[in-house]
């Protein structure tokens, strides 16, 4: 039997002007079904399973970021042996205090930038805005400033001079890769809109934001 048949019309001199082709219902129910699988392999199904994503795969990297760059890395590969300081003198209380505000930081920020960019902070997903608010309002790279804050604040808790060798090839690697990958990247995703950003918002060093401007009313005559 074949899958589709042709519908035919008899019109004028008894010629055959075809009209459409009618499909059976188990093809159109298989091609509907091909369809909304494909809308699905995109994002979950179900009005609260995008949001629900979103927030996985962002829990994902904050956990493993933090944990590779901030934890393993400085802990396990630079300082083998890292132990907790004998006298709390300032500085490690200074290197305490200055690691815990940078984890703080960085999950807000990163918080921040889930909730307004929709998306991760991850180079292979990426966000859909570009975000102007709360930390970034300041700085043009708050995660970063974070996680050099974090690092920072184990070199003086652990009074190791292994994870401050640790911490300048930190920022040099992040400071190569916001110019060298990152900035060109916003530039071609959001153009002018990155550029007007760009001018206002400094890369490292927090600069208290510019108030906005507003449309003033035109002035109206006396009547």
């Amino acid at each position: 039997m074949a899958a589709t048949r042709l519908v035919c019309a008899r019109e004028g001199r008894g010629r055959a002007i075809p009209r459409q082709r009618v499909l059976p219902a188990h093809a159109a129910y298989v091609r509907s079904g091909i369809a909304t699988g494909a809308r699905a392999a995109h994002f979950p199904a179900g009005p609260f399973m995008k949001p629900l994503w979103l927030l996985l795969k962002n829990l994902l990297y904050v956990i493993v970021v933090p944990g590779v760059m901030a934890g393993w890395l400085p802990l396990r590969l630079f300082e083998r042996r890292p132990q907790w300081p004998a006298n709390w003198d300032a500085l490690p209380l200074t290197g305490l205090a200055l690691a815990a505000v940078g984890l703080v930081f960085f999950l807000f920020s990163a918080a921040i930038l889930a909730a307004r960019g929709q998306g991760t902070p991850a180079f292979f997903d990426p966000t859909k805005k570009l975000t102007r608010r709360g930390p970034y309002k300041w700085v043009r790279n708050p995660m970063y400033l974070a996680l050099m804050a974090l690092v920072g604040g184990e070199a003086l808790l652990f009074r190791s001079w292994h994870i401050g060798v640790y911490w300048v090839f930190l920022v040099c690697g992040l400071h190569l890769l916001v110019i060298g990958y990152e900035e060109a990247n916003l530039r071609f995703r959001f153009g002018a809109i990155y550029e007007d950003y760009r001018r206002d918002v400094p890369r490292w060093f927090p600069r208290k934001p510019k108030p906005v401007l507003e449309t003033v009313p035109p002035f109206e005559g006396r009547r």
